[in-house]
């Protein structure tokens, strides 16, 4: 049952995207910005181990002194201009490595477009938010519909 049960998370958490649902998150951005899709098929993406980061916690108690480690924060994808590779956590859900892909990428639409070297850190983030969140809404969208065409299919 053991086994059963690893595999079934291995299967959920360690896919990687699939290249249709990648096509449409390139799509999704580069229709957004109206920049070339091309752009953003140079852009490599990779599944890997991103890690965790915690904030340390240091109390006396008596003589002692207690350690606490409290995770603050999971990083699920990272875009790196240098190399234009995107990094997405193989460790997390479908949906949430697609809402991470459409982050990046935007990230990705930022650099091209120059914005990385002119905007600050956090109107960078804001904005990948915003407009990630947009686009994962329309792909949803755009996936129920077509689910719901597969509900109307009459067997044969």
């Amino acid at each position: 049952m053991n086994f059963l049960l690893n595999n079934l998370v291995n299967s959920l958490y360690e896919q990687k995207i699939e290249n249709k649902d990648l096509e449409k998150v390139k799509q999704l951005v580069s229709n957004y910005y109206r920049i070339p899709k091309e752009v953003l098929d140079k852009v490599k993406v990779k599944m890997s181990n991103l890690p965790t980061i915690y904030v340390c916690f240091v109390r006396r108690i008596g003589d002692y002194l207690q350690i606490l480690y409290k995770p603050i924060a999971k990083i699920l994808g990272l875009y790196d201009p240098k190399n234009k590779e995107i990094y997405i956590d193989k460790n997390i859900s479908y949906n949430q490595k697609i809402k991470t892909a459409l982050h990046e990428y935007v990230h990705a639409a930022q650099d091209y477009l120059g914005k990385l070297s002119k905007l600050n850190r956090e109107k960078l983030e804001e904005e990948a938010r915003s407009v990630s969140e947009h686009l994962f809404k329309i792909y949803n969208q755009a996936s129920q519909k077509f689910l719901s065409f597969l509900n109307y299919l009459a067997p044969i």
